[in-house]
Order: structure tokens, then sequence, then C-alpha cells
């Protein structure tokens, strides 16, 4: 007698996230919240788009988006050998399916794995953030020791020094 395969299925609530989001005049949905990239999603063509922020050391731009896309691949939105370099420099781009045997909405699934990916990335991001508000304080504020001893503060001094002449020349 063959065995019935029995399967339960519960039901999915709803999950509500957020994101610091704006959607574009396109319906492109724009994604903020990281440090180094700003992550579109396209759900007129079902595709991820990651841009890098204006000032950002593009090595760190690189890492972000190759954990972002690698983070995609293994929760089993996107597939690996679809990740590619996008139109612009410095941008990574890869497609997602436009159909799913268990989700309804792919790009429902698609925000809902994009926010646990950032979730994941908030410690590296509060680092990130130390270290340039270190570096800008280390700029903006020295300090007043070294391991010399202490260093006397003067008041700053114009740049154009003021010459007086000893002698007046006179044309005669």
């Amino acid at each position: 007698m063959p065995k019935k395969l029995i399967a339960t299925v519960q039901s999915v609530k709803p999950v509500k996230i957020t994101l610091n989001a704006r959607r574009t005049l396109e319906g492109n949905i724009l994604i903020l919240d990281h440090v180094d990239i700003d992550i579109v999603v396209n759900p007129a063509f079902k595709k991820i788009v990651a841009f890098p922020k204006p000032t950002i050391n593009t090595d760190r731009i690189y890492e972000s988006q190759q954990r972002l896309f690698e983070f995609l691949a293994n929760e089993g939105i996107v597939e690996r050998e679809k990740v590619q370099g996008g139109m612009l420099q410095n941008t990574m781009e890869c497609k997602y399916p436009e159909k799913s045997v268990y989700a309804g909405d792919t790009t429902e699934v698609t925000l809902l794995a994009i926010d646990k990916f950032l979730k994941k990335e908030l410690g590296y991001m509060d680092h990130v953030k130390a270290y340039d508000d270190r570096q800008i304080k280390k700029y903006t504020e020295p300090s007043k020791y070294t391991d010399l001893g202490d260093i006397e503060v003067k008041p700053p001094t114009s740049a154009v020094k003021q010459i007086s002449y000893p002698y007046i020349w006179e044309r005669k």
C-alpha cells in the first residue's frame, strides 16, 4: 500500500518592513539605507541595480555590491551567473525571476530579502560611519597633545605679511 504524503501549509502572516525608500516617476523603488550603495529595484523589468554613493571609495563600493548580490543568490532571489556590470561605471545589476512557484509577487520577496541584507549589514555600516567620523574629527579638530608634549596653540595669522619700508624714495 503506497504511503500518502501529507503536507501542512501554515498561513503566512503579512510582514511589515521599514526601509528608507522612494518610488521614482517610472515606478522604480530606490532604497537609500546602505552607507556605500543605493539599491534600485525595477519591477517593470524585474531588475536590481546597485549604484555607488557619490563620494565613496571604489573598493568599498565593489565589496558592498558583491555582498549584496551574494546574499541575494544565497537567498535564492537571483542566480550568480546573471550578476553583471551595469551600464554606468561602478554599477552592478541582476535580473530576478518574474514568477515564483512559492511566492506570489517576486518584487515583494526581493524587497524582503534586501531588508534582511540591510539588517545583516548594520554592524558594518556602524563601523564605517564611526571610522568616517573619526577621520573627519582628526582633520577638523586636531589634538593639542602629541607624544612629544603639548602643542602651543597660536592665533591664526594673515597670509599676507605687512612690509614696512625704512626708506621713502622720492623722485627729483
